[in-house]
């Protein structure tokens, strides 16, 4: 009995187990086609998204690059008219010859050929057109720059054929002076007393230094006279104490009075065609310089 009934509670549970499993069964079928259904529905969603994500592809890049480039070209484009504006304003904000900084300008010559500027540097440029220079007083002290002397520290002369008289006397802080080609004559005591000019270029072509031109330059340590010199006037060299050596062109066939005046022992004065040239007869006075011959 025990065994039956054991087997009877047996079955009644057997038989309640299966149908919770049926219940089970169709709870899990129910359930596996709801999760089919989810996984239908992603894979829908999955299949239109990567769709998206395809035509987004096929589509963005065409876009994008040619955003890109339309971009780029603008760039380069702005950027070239920014370049040439700037070329532009460059040309136009270079200073021209006229709009320099001047101090003074006008005329000293050659019926109006022959002109003058000077610059805030104290730069005196006398320009030409193979034209001279005027004429003028040492007493009167008239030259055109006269009341700028004390600024002018610097002379150059271009296309001018001759230095006038008296012209740059007394230009006590000029150092240096600059003769340009077509120089050929520079007038009496042209630069009297400038003392403290130091160098002084000659050009090749210049024919004549006349009466004193140097005189009284009293640190002048650096001249070279040209080749093409044929004429030295009296008082040329007169108290150059800087002056130590100079030598004498073989084509120079006149040498005034007092041109070496007061040049002291130990100088010397060489002469490259000493005896082709015409001295006057106080040429040499108060010179203690030694004279050499080549």
């Amino acid at each position: 009995m025990l065994l039956v009934s054991g087997c009877g509670q047996s079955a009644e549970k057997t038989e309640r187990s299966s149908v919770n499993s049926a219940s089970a069964f169709e709870d899990s079928i129910s359930s596996s086609e709801s999760v089919a259904e989810d996984d239908s529905s992603e894979q829908e969603s999955s299949e239109i998204s990567v769709e998206s994500s395809q035509q987004s592809i096929e589509e963005s890049p065409v876009s994008s690059d040619t955003a890109s480039v339309q971009s780029d070209e603008s760039n380069v484009s702005a950027a070239e008219q920014d370049s040439a504006e700037s070329s532009v304003s460059q040309i136009e904000e270079q200073p021209s010859e006229e709009s320099k900084n001047y101090i003074a300008q006008g005329v000293c010559g050659g019926d109006g050929q022959t002109t003058f500027s000077i610059d805030a540097e104290g730069t005196l440029v006398i320009k030409g057109n193979n034209t001279p220079m005027d004429d003028y007083d040492r007493d009167a002290d008239n030259a055109p720059w006269a009341s700028y002397k004390s600024q002018i520290k610097r002379i150059v002369t271009e296309g001018v054929s001759y230095i006038g008289t008296y012209s740059f006397q007394n230009c006590s802080n000029m150092v240096s002076f600059e003769g340009g080609s077509g120089l050929k004559t520079i007038g009496d005591y042209a630069f009297f007393a400038c003392v403290n000019l130091s160098n002084a270029v000659l050009p090749e072509g210049l024919e004549a230094l006349n009466e004193g031109v140097f005189g009284n330059c009293s640190v002048i340590n650096n001249l070279k006279l040209p080749e093409s010199l044929t004429v030295i006037g009296a008082n040329q060299f007169t108290n150059c104490y800087g002056l130590h050596e100079i030598r004498i062109p073989g084509n120079v066939v006149s040498i005034g009075y007092g041109a070496f005046y007061y040049w002291g022992q130990g100088s010397k004065v060489v002469f490259a065609n000493y005896d082709g040239i015409s001295f006057d007869p106080n040429w040499n006075d108060g010179c203690y310089a030694d004279i050499i011959k080549e």
